[in-house]
């Protein structure tokens, strides 16, 4: 979806971004996928995760709330796995949570410079991270399995504490670029 919108978006320097950005979570699956599975993603899935740019296909900050309320719940997830006292696994998921941090500032710089052009913009967008929540919730559940994981002894007990709270801290930062923090 990065790679989709770096061709949408506004001007070279963004498109390098996004271009840099996708490359980034390219990385992240293939050392996930080498953790877990032995070997790097296969160029089918590559393919078939690369969908389009946005939920409806519709302008680039739309389309970057949906991306990054994607990539973001990713990121919660692994700020769980992230507790584990030691291991490649709570190695892997610290460092591409903290990797994901430049994904985070870029977003909420591009947010805010939207919100801060068009004023009106701020509240269509924090709707749309809504909506984009919603359908992630949908697609990728993650809370549940964190937790259950957690009692399993399989994550630490707060896991599924530490995942809400990475998006909470998050939603009110992106909230607060586009100036409707506690409308």
């Amino acid at each position: 979806m990065y790679a989709s919108l770096a061709e949408r978006g506004p001007g070279t320097d963004f498109g390098l971004v996004v271009r840099q950005m996708a490359q980034d979570e390219l990385q992240h699956a293939d050392d996930l996928a080498q953790l877990l599975l032995g070997r790097e993603v296969p160029t089918p899935i590559r393919t078939a995760i690369a969908p389009g740019c946005g939920l409806n296909d519709e302008g680039w900050p739309s389309s970057l709330m949906a991306v990054f309320a994607l990539d973001q719940a990713a990121t919660a997830a692994l700020a769980g796995v992230a507790g584990l006292a030691a291991g490649s696994i709570a190695e892997t998921a610290s460092r591409i949570v903290q990797d994901e941090r430049a994904h985070q500032s870029f977003a909420i710089a591009a947010f805010k410079s939207v919100a801060d052009r068009d004023p009106a913009a701020g509240p269509r967008l924090a709707a749309e991270m809504l909506v984009a929540r919603d359908w992630v919730k949908q697609v990728f559940p993650r809370h549940a399995t964190l937790a259950e994981l957690a009692t399993d002894g399989l994550l630490p007990s707060d896991a599924a504490k530490d995942h809400d709270s990475f998006l909470a801290s998050l939603g009110d930062r992106v909230q607060e670029a586009l100036g409707v923090l506690g409308d």
